[in-house]
């Protein structure tokens, strides 16, 4: 009696499987359905455009090597060692402009203008040092810290037109990288009586900046497209702040900071992109 009991229970959850399994089957079939009709249709000429695109993926930040010598004010000499390397991360954007076509004599060809923001993760720095008057009775350090890199840029942006829908594109920005140096760590197998090396603060660096792009977008419907590409970026210098040797509860200014050479970004990115 009580498996009798319990089959209008069972009905009703079948019932109401096949409802959402039909909804879902309704709405895949209206949604190919909308991008079937769209396909072989390319946006209609508007004279200019408002258009924003939201991106993100994967960037190979490209540290070179440095090395950097100062001398102190007890004939110490401090020398700088930074590895080169290469460090993976990843990046998400925004892209807010303009899209048109002034060319009359060729409406396959589209124009875009506007402002980008990107933000990089976070990544590793390391390298070596040594403090001391001579060689022979200097200490070797090993430091490393944490930098993390945004770019803003004004954009410019030429997209092709072929079977449509396709959209192959370059792309060329400059204006301005955000460098952000810290969490800067140091530490030495020496023990006894060893050379102090100093500890350095937290700095924003500013830099000139660019990139450098291709890629491809397609047309999903008349106001939205997906696409993918590749974008090179120079994100300038880094430099953490003013150095300090700590000794007996007393901070002794060093008066040099410590910085990188150039860093650079190779990237995957992958967009979405609305026009109003």
């Amino acid at each position: 009696m009580t498996c009798l009991n319990n089959i209008p229970l069972y009905l009703s959850k079948i019932i109401n499987y096949n409802k959402l399994f039909l909804c879902f089957a309704n709405f895949a079939l209206c949604t190919s359905i909308a991008v079937a009709g769209t396909i072989g249709n390319s946006p209609p000429s508007r004279g200019y455009q408002h258009i924003i695109s939201l991106f993100g993926g994967y960037a190979s930040i490209v540290h070179t090597g440095l090395s950097q010598s100062y001398l102190g004010t007890d004939d110490d000499v401090f020398v700088y060692n930074s590895n080169r390397s290469t460090k993976n991360t990843g990046l998400i954007g925004l892209f807010l402009g303009e899209e048109f076509n002034p060319l009359r004599t060729n409406p396959s060809m589209l124009f875009q203008t506007g402002i980008e923001y990107t933000y990089f993760g976070k990544n590793k720095l390391s390298g070596s040092n040594t403090v001391g008057i001579d060689p022979e009775t200097s200490t070797l350090y090993h430091y490393d810290y944490t930098l993390q890199s945004q770019q803003f840029l004004a954009v410019a942006k030429i997209l092709a037109t072929t079977h449509q829908i396709y959209h192959p594109y370059l792309s060329a920005g400059i204006g301005a990288s955000f460098n952000y140096s810290n969490q800067f760590s140091l530490k030495t197998q020496e023990v006894g009586s060893i050379n102090l090396a100093p500890s350095f603060d937290n700095h924003m660096q500013t830099s000139f900046s660019y990139s450098l792009g291709l890629g491809l977008d397609v047309n999903v419907s008349e106001r939205l497209r997906i696409g993918a590409g590749y974008r090179f970026s120079g994100l300038g210098k880094s430099s953490l702040g003013n150095g300090n040797i700590e000794f007996n509860n007393y901070n002794y200014p060093t008066g040099f900071e410590l910085h990188t050479a150039n860093v650079y970004a190779n990237q995957l990115v992958f967009q979405a992109s609305y026009l109003a």
